[in-house]
């Protein structure tokens, strides 16, 4: 069975979504679904991730003085060091580190 130039073209464009519902193509930043990410070259993040297939660290812009120590508790987050020499896989955000710990959970 063959089938037409157009169920073929129709088959198409059910399986590539290039309308405004793509959220890839229809990308909104939203406060509970983005990460910022401040201080840091797109080129140079690109490369790391899509090039060489390595992985990045999110970092804490400061550490949150004022929760309950419980909440800490409740977020825990690997600790690392921004002296190291692979500070290149580190993106540096403008939230605490309590924010980012929930920003990253929710994600």
């Amino acid at each position: 069975m063959t089938t037409g130039t157009s169920d073929l073209e129709e088959l198409r464009n059910r399986l590539l979504d290039l309308t405004l519902r793509n959220n890839l193509l229809n990308y909104k930043p939203s406060a509970a679904r983005s990460i910022e990410i401040v201080e840091s070259h797109l080129a140079e993040i690109y490369k790391t991730l899509v090039i060489d297939e390595k992985g990045m660290k999110f970092s804490p812009a400061e550490k949150d003085t004022a929760s309950a120590p419980e909440e800490k508790n409740i977020w825990k987050y690997p600790i690392f060091s921004k002296s190291s020499k692979h500070t290149d896989f580190i993106l540096d955000t403008p939230y605490t580190d309590i924010e980012l710990r929930k920003k990253l959970y929710s994600l």
